[in-house]
């Protein structure tokens, strides 16, 4: 009887953590990782970064989708709002720092734009990033490139650097 009711208990503090859903909210500052445009160097201007996630935890990472915000960051003109599935995996989950690699693979819902007679329509989009999570708190810094098409003015990616921080909600 012991044995049931341990097995009991157990599997429904188990299927408790599995079903578990963390909603993260962030905010940070997004620079350029290269001259776009050849009007803008390296990390001169930054714009404001927000982004809402919702993961899955697992043992050793957690799985979600997200949704962002990549403000217009000097002379570049271009905004983005990607739409991307996330990877994380937590390096030391044991620790009560613990530090994280993430990656993220999606696609650009809305590109805005303010320069007359372009079209930078957004296409595909990544992001690389690492941080450090202490209780509901992240601290990150991230690569992503997005990749651009029919603009005239620059290539045809844009690379940005951000750093922000999140806050877990639930």
């Amino acid at each position: 009887m012991k044995k049931h009711l341990y097995l009991g208990i157990s599997f429904l503090a188990l299927s408790g953590s599995l079903f578990a859903i963390d909603g993260v909210v962030k905010f940070g500052f997004v620079s350029n990782a290269g001259a776009y445009n050849s009007r803008s160097k390296s990390f001169e201007n930054y714009a404001p970064n927000l982004a809402a996630e919702i993961r899955q935890g697992f043992v050793l990472g957690e799985v979600g989708a997200g949704i962002a915000y990549n403000g217009k960051v000097g002379n570049t003109g271009i905004a983005t709002v990607p739409v991307y599935g996330l990877l994380k995996w937590n390096v030391l989950p044991v620790l009560p720092i613990k530090p994280y690699i993430v990656g993220r693979v999606g696609r650009i819902l809305k590109t805005n734009e303010d320069v007359r007679g372009s079209d930078p329509s957004g296409r595909g989009y990544y992001a690389v990033g690492a941080g450090m999570e202490i209780m509901n708190l992240e601290v990150e810094a991230s690569y992503s490139a997005t990749k651009i098409r029919h603009d005239h003015r620059g290539k045809d990616w844009l690379n940005q650097v951000s750093l922000g921080v999140g806050y877990k909600l639930f």
